[in-house]
């Protein structure tokens, strides 16, 4: 959705639920990159991506979940 407030600069604002399923998830990443790569305004994500960015803002750990971190995080 463009946003704009009086005479202002446009801006994105982009609501987004992010499947629990992982795979699922990669595709929206791969999404979000080709579509960013378009963009030329200031874009704002409200959202739930049903992951986190580091191994202590979760309960549990591994070489995958921290691969997934690192996915998420890029």
């Amino acid at each position: 959705m463009r946003m704009r407030h009086g005479h202002e600069a446009s801006w994105l604002f982009a609501v987004i639920y992010a499947s629990p399923h992982p795979q699922e998830r990669e595709t929206l990443w791969i999404n979000i990159q080709e579509y960013g790569a378009t963009i030329k305004h200031p874009w704002l994500f409200a959202s739930d991506f049903n992951k986190t960015i580091s191994l202590e803002e979760g309960n549990h750990g591994g070489p995958d979940v921290l691969r997934h971190c690192v996915q998420f995080k890029h």
